[in-house]
């Protein structure tokens, strides 16, 4: 669970699109960590929409 939170906690900061595939391609097999990783992208998405455009 910290792994992971702080693997999201870089894809934030990075605002990198790549890093955050990267990170749900290493959490892919577990189903936990997918519903933080689902969750945590709505924000992002929500945060960074004119970041990413």
């Amino acid at each position: 669970m910290k792994v992971a939170l702080a693997s999201y906690m870089m894809v934030y900061a990075s605002e990198s699109l790549a890093y955050m595939v990267i990170v749900q391609i290493h959490f892919l097999n577990r189903e936990k960590d997918l519903m933080l990783i689902k969750r945590g992208l709505q924000l992002l998405t929500v945060s960074s929409t004119n970041t990413i455009h």
